[in-house]
């Protein structure tokens, strides 16, 4: 079984970062960095290769709302530190990434919501990206982050780093589209869930199915905020507050 492979059961999104080639020429290591949806009711099979995997420290960026319907319990009973980030507060605050839908409630709408939606994210995850870093630099054994589906924070929360360890864009992307295919229905209700409280009504099938799904236009959004806010992405990890020192750190502890 590789880290690529679906691991757990309970979670079909939880995965390592697809292979990819960073700075120096330098592969990803393996076993280090892992992805993920939330991690519900985990079988026997899926305890045993948790286990197996080692995780020490989670990053949580799900919502104090997504984390109080669906409690982390599992990392508590592994010993792993979970580090919440709750980056839809951040976006939300800036913007509403959900009007569209009250214009267009169809997968039309949809599709521009989630284009707003990451196009939140980077401004969303600058203030933490230092600690981020440095609690991973300070972690002598594996790292998950995770949020709902897996897919939209933390799809940008690993695109970022992957391009802070010089992976090409091309690369990047083909780790975030990974996500296709990976559906879990907890995340699905709660996406549901999410939006009807926001809109006040429910959306239909295919509106759900697009802000379900991982589509190329989607993180490209997020890269065009990093440009036109932060004048790049050296830029934007630089204002972020990683050093030179942080990105060695980064690549001594990723890049095999």
């Amino acid at each position: 079984m590789t880290d690529t492979e679906r691991l757990l059961t309970c979670a079909p999104n939880f995965r390592g970062v697809t292979p990819a080639i960073g700075r120096g020429g330098r592969s990803l290591a393996a076993g280090r960095l892992y992805r993920a949806d939330a991690v519900v009711d985990p079988t026997p099979e899926d305890h045993a290769v948790l286990a197996r995997l080692g995780i020490a420290l989670v990053f949580d960026l799900r919502s104090a709302a997504e984390r109080a319907r669906v409690p982390g319990g599992i990392w508590a009973e592994t010993g792993a530190e979970v580090r919440p980030i709750d980056m839809l507060a951040h976006v939300e605050c800036g913007s509403n990434p959900w009007s569209a839908l009250k214009d267009s409630p169809d997968r039309h709408g949809a599709g521009a919501a989630m284009q707003t939606l990451y196009a939140g994210f980077p401004a969303a995850l600058h203030g933490q990206l230092r600690p981020i870093a440095e609690a991973m630099i300070g972690c002598e054994a594996a790292v998950l982050i995770h949020c709902t589906a897996g897919k939209d924070r933390t799809g940008f929360a690993i695109a970022i780093l992957l391009a802070a360890l010089g992976v090409s864009m091309d690369e990047i992307m083909a780790d975030y589209l990974a996500s296709l295919g990976r559906d879990n229905a907890q995340a699905r209700e709660e996406t549901r869930q999410l939006i009807s409280g926001r809109l006040g009504f429910e959306l239909d099938e295919h509106a759900i199915d697009r802000l379900m799904t991982v589509e190329e236009s989607y993180l490209a959004a997020s890269f065009q905020a990093v440009e036109q806010q932060f004048g790049g992405t050296a830029s934007y990890l630089a204002t972020a507050g990683l050093t030179g020192a942080h990105i060695a750190a980064l690549e001594n502890l990723l890049l095999a």
